[in-house]
This record gives structure tokens, sequence and C-alpha cells, in this order.
């Protein structure tokens, strides 16, 4: 794992933020989102997805997956077991072609992305003041 960059971002730069983020992370990505509960995860994503001209976006806390067109996937994978995950087919998923934002992913998950070859990237988000750090790694097998 190699950490890229850090920055601090309050909510109103964060488009800012995103467009630096998207120049580094390529199209056909998965990226893991860390941080503790209302850390700013589903509000990255939300930024992110606008910047790509998606306005409507939720959290897919019940849904598990919400998908934005063909090539845009949020995924909250809180409290979900990786067996679950893999007897349920969601693992394929993230074989498709875009990006795939996913809170809580753990590590087996991670591991096994990483093994398929996949591009696989953490942003981890971390209060700070009055708005937030985030840590842009590359994640290597």
């Amino acid at each position: 794992m190699s950490e890229i960059f850090a920055q601090y971002s309050r909510l109103e730069e964060l488009p800012g933020l995103v467009e630096k983020i998207k120049s580094l992370i390529p199209s056909d990505a998965v990226i893991a989102l860390k941080g503790e509960l209302a850390a700013g995860k589903t509000t990255f994503v939300k930024s992110w997805a606008k910047s790509e001209g998606v306005e409507d976006t939720g959290s897919p806390t019940f849904s598990i997956q919400h998908i934005y067109g063909e090539r845009f996937r949020h995924y909250d994978l809180y409290r979900k077991e990786f067996e679950e995950l893999y007897e349920t087919g969601l693992v394929e998923e993230f074989e498709k072609p875009g990006l795939h934002f996913v809170e809580w992913m753990d590590e087996r998950l991670g591991n096994l992305l990483l093994a398929g070859g996949l591009e696989l990237w953490e942003i981890e988000i971390s209060p700070f003041e009055e708005g937030r750090i985030y840590r842009v790694k590359r994640m290597d097998e």
C-alpha cells in the first residue's frame, strides 16, 4: 500500500478535492472508503457522483448496492460477512467495468479483489476541526 497524498478539506471545498482525486484514479477501479460512522464516506461518493452528472444518490445502507448508470456503483457493506457477499454473487459485481465505491470493505474482500487483478484504492476519511482529512492510497498485493 502506498499513500499518494493526504489533504484537509471543508465540505464546500470537496468538489475540488474530488477532481484532484479523479485525476489519480483510473475509470475502472474499486475504491474502499474507510472511516468511522458519520466520517463523510457517503458525502464523498455523492460529491463524486455529482461531478459525473449523477444528481439522485443516496446511501445504500439497506440495499447494500446502488447502481447509477452502467459505470458507477456504490456499496455499503456495514455488518455484512464476506461469506454472505460471496454466496449471493455480489463479489462478481466488482468485475463489471466502472467505478465501485465500497464502504466498510473487509480485508478478505480486498485481498480477493487484488488477487483477481482489480485496481484497488483506499480513501480514508477522518474528521478534523471544521472539515475532514482525506488520505488516498493505492493498494498493492
